[in-house]
Order: structure tokens, then C-alpha cells, then sequence
């Protein structure tokens, strides 16, 4: 399913709906963990994925990402800890 992410934040709140985020910090879980996480997400009626951190110091980004779309629809949100 793809979905355009800004525009269904705009009508959740157009409609006074709240959403449920799960924030998952890459440098902080395990592909097993993770695979867990989802499945658990995807039962749960989670509405979007904030993934990121504080530092993001791992080089585990890019597969954390990867691996939550292969497992879920549920929408990814970059939710970046500083600047850089």
C-alpha cells in the first residue's frame, strides 16, 4: 500500500483523529528484536513508524528501514534526533 504520509497526518487531525507511533531507534535493536516489533505493530493498529534516534551512530539505518517494509504497510517516518 503506498500512502502519502503528509497528507493523511493532515486529515487525521483535520478529523480529530489521534495517531499511534511506534519509535524505533535503529542503534537500540536487533534484526530479531525488530522482527518482533513489527509483528507485534502490525496486530496493534499502529499508524506510522517513527524511526531514529538521538545519535544514530550504527550503520543500522538503512536495514532497520528495509526490514520494517518487508514486513509491514505500516507508513516510515525518518524522525531525525539532531541536525546531522
Amino acid at each position: 500500500m503506498k500512502l502519502n504520509v503528509y497528507p493523511s497526518l493532515v486529515e487525521r487531525k483535520q478529523r480529530g483523529r489521534k495517531s499511534f507511533v511506534v519509535l524505533i531507534d535503529p542503534d537500540n535493536v536487533t534484526s530479531s528484536s525488530l522482527s518482533s516489533l513489527v509483528q507485534l505493530a502490525n496486530g496493534a493498529a499502529v499508524d506510522y513508524f517513527f524511526v531514529g534516534g538521538s545519535l544514530v551512530v550504527s550503520d543500522h539505518l538503512d536495514a532497520c528501514i528495509q526490514q520494517i517494509k518487508q514486513q509491514s504497510n505500516i507508513p516510515v517516518i525518518l524522525f531525525p534526533g539532531s541536525p546531522s
